[in-house]
């Protein structure tokens, strides 16, 4: 009986590692949605403006593609300010059903694709963040996908703090700052290091106050 019991609790942990790994791939309609916004926004002769993307040439338009997507997860404010949730950052994280999605080039990534739910369909919806789409690529050339890292694309709405929560295999290794939570962490602007790696309770420590204070500042 024990055995079978072992066996079982064998069998399961699997599953749980199968789920986990697939739930890491990005879905189909996901994908075709961001596939779709490229040909929308970079492609219809009706866009205009999109040299403030970077893009220096028709032809450079023309090749751009959705590469590596981010869904974007959040915590909110009531977890954060509430001392009755865990104040473990990973636990605090929730999902959102938006996705970002790095728009490439031959030059490299110049903008995010953003993805949401839009009467129950996947649509994208807009185009930009061209600072934020190159610290990003940054960060993948530095953590690269095919060495086993992962990412959670984590924003603090009321904060307007972006960071990263890099993993590998399945254990946290801490968060790397953006430059919107630079800016908060620093009182100045600081450039972005794909290698200056926090633990998670000073990043908590620093956001519970700039969050509690903009919200009543909201009231």
């Amino acid at each position: 009986m024990r055995v079978l019991s072992g066996l079982i609790a064998i069998l399961i942990f699997v599953a749980l590692q199968i789920s986990v790994s697939v739930a890491a791939d990005i879905p189909a309609d996901i994908k075709k949605a961001a596939d779709e916004g490229i040909n929308i926004f970079l492609k219809d002769p009706r866009m205009t403006g999109l040299q403030n993307l970077g893009f220096r040439s028709s032809s450079e338009k023309e090749s751009a593609y959705a590469g590596e997507g981010f869904q974007i997860f959040t915590i909110p404010p009531d977890r954060l300010l509430n001392s009755s949730f865990s104040q473990d950052l990973s636990n605090l994280v929730v999902p959102t059903n938006q996705w970002q999605f790095l728009v490439n080039s031959n030059e490299g990534a110049k903008a995010l694709l953003t993805v949401d739910i839009i009467d129950e369909k996947w649509t994208p919806v807009s185009i930009g963040a061209a600072g934020l789409a190159k610290e990003l690529n940054m960060l993948l050339k530095k953590w690269p996908p095919s060495q086993g890292y992962q990412y959670r694309l984590i924003r603090v709405y009321q904060a307007k703090s972006d960071f990263i929560e890099l993993s590998q295999a399945g254990q946290v290794k801490g968060i790397v700052p953006l430059s919107s939570l630079n800016a908060v962490l620093g009182g100045k602007k600081k450039a972005f290091d794909p290698t200056d790696i926090l633990g998670s309770q000073q990043v908590l420590d620093t956001l519970r106050p700039v969050v509690q204070r903009n919200i009543q500042g909201a009231q």
